[in-house]
């Protein structure tokens, strides 16, 4: 009757528009861009809301976020109030009504964890005196909520039954209310599940309720699996049923085989955390809450989130990312690139301001200034983002450098991301497109073994991880855009040439996936280790079959050579060819480290030691040489070898950004000026005659010719500086 219920339901508002077309949303019979501003009604005093929705309005924005914190509004336990009768604070229908009146849409993110250095995340205090459905360590202690510790509480179960059931209680009487305020009867029409949903918490960190997982994780073996017998000899364990199945608490590894048992724990615990998600979008459309649905993930090295994307795209969950404060460069670049990649690149917590627990101390050491909200804004949209959350757009406790205070003043930040908002007046920030043709592929089961943090047995995963960073930083210095790609999910269909990390470890599919890659005439860049095994660690060397090499491992520093220069580079080993068709390109005292093998007009390289070049000339120059052999190409240079330079297209026109990363986000030095002679290949790009270029942000215009701009134009660029130029006539 349920399940007849919900159809019913969705098949009524199928009939009516919600939705994202064109990276833009669809609400009813408007088209709204997707950019918002977060204020968090419960921490601005309820006379200030009409100004702040009144400088929202006026700065561009049409749709307002904010979080809904579980433990303000059921107080004291049992009792739920959204009205404010018991305190202000509370009259989440005032706030709703009010946002309706302004024409705002509304965006929530209810949790049940909010973060946003609320108290306890959102969690109500009594949670924490259910000890039964607390989450535990792999030692049975309890697991602190916060990074820190600080606060006193631990983090619940997420799969206890007794919490789950708080959970749904909660959501009954939230919905009750928000229910009358979503699409299709009011401004609400885009929710957020959980907030960064079990974190990046170590393998052996959490969860060990038994109470909570015993079940889950023993149904999950056996439907892997299916053998009893199977398991037992993969596991070594003397189980009498699955039922008695334990997960594993700390790493013990003779042999790589003995990784299955963890590479299964992590692939558990990802999926656990989707059916969390899941089970709270599942309760929500139970109570007629059936709008658009979304998760969001934090920023981490390996870049890859908690949970594939694919796999929550096909529960009707997207996923977002974050956009925060970082002076590495190029790992906030590939971040924001693999997020960019997305069918609906969105990011929901792009940092307007900062976070910190003496905001006023914070900002005289780590000011926000708009010139570095502008810096992050541009490098997100040059990484191909189109939607934007402003976290926080409204200052709060514990945050700073927001673009209105708490009473709706006016800040610095305030002025530069209205005029951001009016880029979308002057370009079509939905339709600008990519000009890159080179991937940079990233595979799950690499995120898991790195999160073992174990040497044995693969002990060059930093190599692979040095490697991947160090390909970006080349690949920016040489002025070739690119993209961040997940090897499993991505098909590839607008790369030319793709980075793709070897271990000796890798799927049968993902294998073959790489060869037909070739075969259909993509060339591919492998490095590592040669592949000998699944994860499952039986035998799967289709890759090298088709390449024809096999590895041999031998970590060192050495030099390495091909017919017309050498340069010392970290070794991670030596190839041996297994028969006809692969090509020895490099060598290291007559030993092959790198290869080529053609496949009609795709061609596979493999090499075996770190090829990038870390600013030394030579091996830039060598990394230059390939791109050329592989018809890759720079849409432009510039005389310093840091300052980036990107190229986006939209209709017949380009939008031109360049960056200086140099000096510090946070204390960069204006007066530390680059003179920088750039030069765009005009000739490839199509642009002739007389050209004009605007800076979108600033209003600078700057006239010139083709010519001119092939033969380089001068720009003055100061420390973490950056720019956006509309290239016409």
């Amino acid at each position: 009757m349920q399940k007849e219920l919900l159809t019913a339901l969705h098949t009524q508002r199928s009939k009516l528009v919600l939705k994202i077309e064109n990276s833009r949303f669809m609400i009813g019979k408007e088209e709204f861009a997707p950019f918002s501003a977060e204020m968090h009604y419960f921490r601005v005093n309820k006379r200030y809301w009409s100004y702040c929705f009144e400088r929202i309005r006026k700065a561009g924005f049409r749709i307002v976020c904010t979080a809904i914190p579980w433990n303000l509004h059921e107080s004291p336990p049992g009792s739920f109030d959204f009205t404010g009768n018991s305190d202000s604070r509370k009259d989440l229908v005032v706030f709703l009504e009010l946002a309706r009146e302004f024409g705002l849409k509304v965006i929530i993110k209810p949790g049940p964890y909010i973060d946003s250095q609320w108290h306890n995340g959102g969690y109500p205090d009594y949670i924490f005196e259910m000890q039964e459905v607390l989450a535990r360590d792999a030692q049975g202690n309890l697991i602190p909520l916060s990074a820190n510790g600080n606060s006193g509480a631990r983090k619940p179960s997420l799969g206890h039954p007794r919490f789950k059931s708080q959970v749904k209680k909660y959501f009954n009487n939230l919905a009750e209310v928000i229910k009358n305020y979503a699409f299709p009867k009011g401004p609400i029409f885009a929710l957020q599940l959980d907030h960064q949903s079990e974190g990046d918490l170590g393998p052996f960190a959490a969860d060990y309720n038994l109470d909570s997982v015993r079940g889950p994780y023993s149904l999950f073996l056996q439907k892997k699996y299916q053998d009893l017998k199977l398991v037992k000899s993969v596991y070594k364990e003397k189980w009498k049923s699955f039922e008695e199945a334990l997960p594993p608490k700390e790493l013990l590894v003779k042999n790589p085989a003995d990784l299955v048992k963890y590479f299964d724990w992590l692939e558990f615990k990802e999926e656990w955390t989707e059916k969390y998600l899941q089970s709270l979008k599942e309760t929500l459309q139970e109570n007629e809450i059936s709008i658009i649905f979304f998760s969001n993930w934090s920023g981490h090295e390996e870049i890859l989130p908690q949970v594939s994307q694919a796999v929550l795209e096909s529960d009707q969950i997207r996923s977002t990312g974050v956009a925060r404060w970082n002076d590495d460069f190029w790992l906030l670049e590939r971040q924001l690139k693999y997020w960019g990649g997305g069918n609906f690149p969105w990011i929901t917590e792009f940092y307007c301001g900062n976070s910190s627990s003496n905001p006023a101390e914070h900002r005289k050491y780590f000011p926000v200034t708009p010139a570095a909200t502008k810096f992050l804004y541009t490098l997100a949209l040059s990484s191909g983002v189109k939607a934007f959350n402003f976290h926080m757009f409204v200052e709060r406790d514990h945050w700073y450098d927001a673009a209105l205070g708490l009473d709706g003043s006016i800040q610095p930040n305030y002025e530069m991301i209205t005029r951001l908002m009016q880029l979308n007046d002057r370009v079509p920030v939905n339709q600008l497109q990519s000009t890159a043709r080179v991937g940079l592929a990233l595979y799950r089961p690499y995120l898991w073994y790195r999160r073992l943090s174990t040497k044995y047995p693969f002990d060059y995963f930093d190599d692979l991880q040095r490697i991947f960073s160090g390909v970006s930083r080349d690949l920016s210095y040489l002025k070739i855009d690119y993209q961040v790609l997940d090897l499993e999910g991505s098909n590839f269909e607008n790369c030319d040439l793709i980075f793709v990390p070897s271990a000796e470890f890798m799927s049968q599919a993902v294998q073959e996936k790489i060869v037909n890659l070739i075969k259909f005439g993509k060339k591919v860049i492998l490095f590592g280790q040669v592949p000998v095994w699944g994860p499952d660690f039986k035998k799967c060397v289709v890759l090298s079959k088709f390449l024809k090499i096999k590895s041999v491992s031998d970590r060192q520093v050495a030099e390495v050579e091909d017919k017309q220069r050498c340069f010392l580079a970290h070794l991670l080993g030596y190839l041996k060819k297994s028969g006809k068709g692969s090509k020895e390109i490099m060598w290291h005292q007559n030993k092959c480290v790198a290869t080529r093998t053609a496949s009609g007009k795709g061609v596979g390289y493999f090499f075996s030691f770190d090829f990038t070049s870390h600013k030394n000339p030579v091996k830039l120059l060598f990394l230059e040489e390939l791109f050329k052999e592989n018809k890759i190409y720079p849409a432009g240079t510039t005389s310093e070898l840091e300052v980036d330079l990107k190229i986006q297209k939209f209709d017949n026109s380009y939008v031109l950004y360049l960056f200086n990363p140099t000096g510090s986000f946070w204390n960069p030095k204006p007066e530390n000026k680059k003179d920088v002679i750039v030069k765009l290949d005009t000739k490839r790009l199509g642009l002739k005659g007389s050209i004009k270029l605007l800076e979108l942000v600033n209003g600078e215009t700057i006239k010139t010719s083709a010519n001119e701009l092939a033969s380089g134009l001068n720009f003055s660029l100061g420390e973490f500086d950056s720019r956006i130029y509309l290239i016409g006539k």
